[in-house]
């Protein structure tokens, strides 16, 4: 396997699943062998691409020793191991076990000959879920939106990453800062953007180049379960997509 990402952000409505599952589509569009796990209690992503997540899911792998590989879906992206709507029990049933920030890497190492890249969705918080996936994962990706809140969010995720830097993932490397749902003719869009700028710079990161702009087509796509390149290929946050994973690939 040659990576594992992690989408994530404390702040909801950024664009996390969204960005994970576009990931995973221009990563598999190049011929790449990608798996999606989907983290997150909500299951949106395991919806968004037509995965039955009342089936084995990614909760089973990491509670109940399911092997990852039996919790594989296809989906209409790519295999995707789907979210648990009772996911959020995983706090109380890990508990303060020995190695609990650890169950999901090694769920995935028996993957590792079958994938080039693993895309990991997580829930808007900070909890074991979201620890595990940062982990696992070779890069973080952080979406965000151009928005004074949404600074928060980055800045809180930001003393998770150094705390698993410190003591479960020494290597771990933030790819960047992705703003999703841009308006470049918005004033406060653009300031805020400097602001990210600002921020990235003093966590040894950058924001990308290249921004999301907002696009029906995505809620569209998701409510139709398919792939936004398959349903709008030519929609602003396709296009949009595809230049940020090729900015992403060449940093």
């Amino acid at each position: 396997m040659k990576k594992i990402i992690t989408i994530g952000n404390r702040k909801g409505g950024v664009g996390k699943t969204t960005t994970a599952a576009a990931v995973a589509s221009c990563l598999k569009a190049d011929g790449e062998r990608v798996l999606l796990v989907d983290l997150d209690s909500q299951c949106n992503l395991s919806s968004n691409v037509g995965a039955d997540a009342s089936r084995t899911s990614i909760l089973n792998v990491l509670l109940d020793g399911v092997h990852a590989k039996d919790a594989i879906q296809p989906s209409c992206i790519c295999d995707i191991i789907p979210g648990s709507l009772e996911f959020g029990k995983i706090e109380d049933a890990l508990g303060k076990k020995t190695g609990r920030e650890f169950r999901l890497i090694e769920s995935l190492v028996p993957l590792k000959d079958d994938y080039d890249y693993c895309v990991l969705d997580t829930p808007p918080n900070l909890g074991i879920a979201t620890t595990n996936a940062l982990t696992a994962s070779d890069d973080l990706i952080i979406p965000t939106i151009a928005e004074s809140f949404a600074l928060d969010g980055v800045a809180q995720l930001y003393d998770s990453i150094q705390e698993v830097r410190h003591y479960t993932n020494k290597t771990l490397r933030i790819a960047g800062i992705l703003v999703t749902l841009y308006n470049g003719r918005a004033i406060l869009s653009r300031n805020m953007y400097d602001e990210l700028e600002k921020m990235a710079s003093s966590m040894g990161t950058k924001v990308f180049k290249q921004t999301i702009r907002r696009s029906i087509n995505v809620a569209e796509a998701q409510q139709s379960s398919k792939d936004l390149f398959d349903y709008a290929a030519n929609s602003n946050a396709a296009q949009d997509y595809k230049a940020f994973v090729n900015e992403y690939l060449e940093g």
